[in-house]
């Protein structure tokens, strides 16, 4: 079975998005182009898994404290704008599988030559501050040419290329965060056992 290709508004923004990121320094790519129909049936896989428990302490959090959040949010919409954020979320172990993948979606859809057993994936995660990073690093000097962009992209022996990245916020982070884009941190519900939160801020 051949996957779909993007329709030509979306092709445009890849392209612009490849061209931009492999001619940076250090090369990034934005996460979002993981996520064509074979990207988004792997995620519904990894978020199958029982270690993958975000979705279900979400879904969890929502149905304990429906009516308390429907309280808050009727009260909070008729006194000033109001958000609802969820923390916490990010690809885990989605990522290595994902981001393999996403140089097989650039060879069909830009016509690149990546050769996805050259490059390895390689995470890390700064528990001081929360931030998580998945790369691609290439295993050897090579390079890369696509045939819709026109273009070659060089890697060096050991150069990396950002996939993904996320963030995991402490409540004390998100209070600082409100207060200081004028808004303030007003309600809570945390899950007990995990770290999962979903919070409520009201603009001041």
């Amino acid at each position: 079975m051949h996957a779909p290709m993007p329709d030509a508004d979306e092709l445009r923004a890849l392209a612009r998005d490849v061209r931009t990121g492999l001619g940076a320094h250090p090369k990034a790519l934005p996460s979002r182009w993981f996520y064509d129909d074979a990207g988004s049936r792997l995620f519904q896989a990894i978020m199958a898994l029982p270690e993958y428990y975000l979705s279900r302490v979400e879904a969890q959090l929502l149905r304990t404290h429906a009516d308390a959040l429907a309280h808050w949010l009727l009260g909070a919409r008729r006194a000033a704008p109001c958000h609802l954020i969820e923390l916490g979320s990010n690809l885990g172990n989605f990522a290595s599988s994902a981001a393999l993948a996403l140089l097989q979606r650039l060879n069909r859809e830009l016509g690149m030559d990546f050769v996805p057993a050259q490059f390895r994936h390689y995470a890390c995660y700064d528990p001081l501050t929360g931030l998580a990073r998945s790369f691609l690093v290439s295993r050897c000097a090579q390079g890369v040419t696509s045939t819709v962009l026109g273009q070659g992209f060089a890697f060096a022996a050991g150069e990396c290329l950002c996939t993904e990245q996320s963030q995991k916020y402490t409540l004390p982070m998100l209070a600082e965060m409100a207060q200081a884009s004028g808004w303030r941190l007003e309600r809570r519900w945390v899950d007990a056992a995990l770290p999962y939160a979903l919070c409520g801020w009201r603009a001041v």
